[in-house]
């Protein structure tokens, strides 16, 4: 069970970041797992990382902290981004301005590099 699906918003400043806004995305996973971004703004695979991190450590902080836990964690970790990246299965991107699509070259080689090119 993948639970109700989630909703990531990888930024919402726009055109103009800041410290605390990165440029425009969301991130959308239906409860099949599989998932789409809506816009894929500068930075929004590191703020995908960075979300699905945290979730997954929080999920996980129960467990102890031994040497081989860690390494067991920092799998699962990747095995769970290796998924969220292969769940991707649309990018939608609104408009042809910047802000909305330069992420979407690191999205590919992310994919690439970590799924595979002949994965869907």
């Amino acid at each position: 069970d993948r639970g109700l699906g989630e909703l990531i918003f990888t930024g919402t400043g726009s055109a103009v970041p800041c410290k605390h806004r990165n440029v425009t995305g969301m991130y959308l996973r239906m409860n099949n797992g599989n998932s789409m971004l809506l816009d894929v703004g500068e930075g929004t695979v590191g703020q995908l990382l960075h979300s699905w991190k945290s979730t997954l450590l929080q999920s996980s902080s129960s467990s102890s902290s031994s040497g081989s836990d860690e390494k067991e964690r920092e799998a699962a970790l990747f095995d769970e981004y290796r998924t969220r990246l292969k769940g991707i299965k649309a990018v939608w991107i609104s408009h042809p301005h910047a802000d909305h699509h330069l992420g979407l070259l690191r999205l590919l080689s992310e994919r690439a590099a970590h799924c595979g090119s002949g994965d869907p």
